[in-house]
């Protein structure tokens, strides 16, 4: 007989509360829509990119001549300590489905000032890892890159971009960032403590 006394999650006791993943959803009737659907501090950085001097380069992943790019995440990787995609696993699936990966890069001067990956896999496109420097900052290359990635997957047929979790303890202006591009917030479920004799539902 299944303990009662559980609360809402009968096959299991929460112990960690829901982590929320940043979405944002393409399948609106126009890019006007999604430019409106900016927050207007996001905006007003992506108008200066616009209006700048960084010109946008896209492409498949190739591993080997991209190294360099992948080797300036890894080390920001140990920088600032978080985790991410195993290089490992990009190679895999580069080799798998290269045209499942979208590269773009912002340069100046032919010098790659910041870089954002994407898997595609059916109509979703997930953020898989990215790069700038201080001139990208100062460019807001960022906010270019993901606007040239907005409109460059949704006329490939995306209709929506995963763009990862949001941890607004740790990683405060990084969910900022994925929150003022439009995306919205969606809860995963919780963390559960299955106790002995609780029959996991599927």
């Amino acid at each position: 007989m299944q303990p009662t006394g559980l609360g809402p999650f009968n096959n299991g006791l929460p112990i960690l509360t829901p982590q929320h993943v940043a979405e944002l959803n393409l399948s609106g009737p126009g890019a006007d829509d999604l430019w409106r659907g900016m927050r207007g501090k996001w905006r007003n950085r992506l108008r200066r990119a616009l209006d700048g001097p960084l010109t946008v380069r896209e492409s498949p992943l190739d591993c080997v001549r991209h190294a360099p790019l992948l080797h300036l995440e890894q080390t920001q990787r140990t920088k600032r300590g978080y985790s991410s995609y195993p290089l490992g696993f990009l190679a895999a699936y580069a080799e798998t489905a290269k045209d499942q990966t979208y590269l773009i890069q912002a340069r100046l001067n032919g010098e790659t000032l910041a870089f954002m990956l994407f898997l595609i896999h059916g109509a979703v496109a997930t953020y898989a890892i990215g790069w700038t420097g201080a001139k990208g900052r100062r460019n807001h290359a960022h906010n270019l890159l993901m606007w040239h990635a907005i409109t460059g997957l949704r006329d490939r047929g995306i209709r929506r971009i995963d763009l990862g979790s949001l941890d607004t303890d740790r990683g405060r202006s990084l969910a900022r960032f994925k929150l003022g591009c439009g995306a919205r917030a969606r809860p995963l479920g919780p963390t559960l403590l299955i106790p002995p004799g609780v029959r996991a539902l599927a």
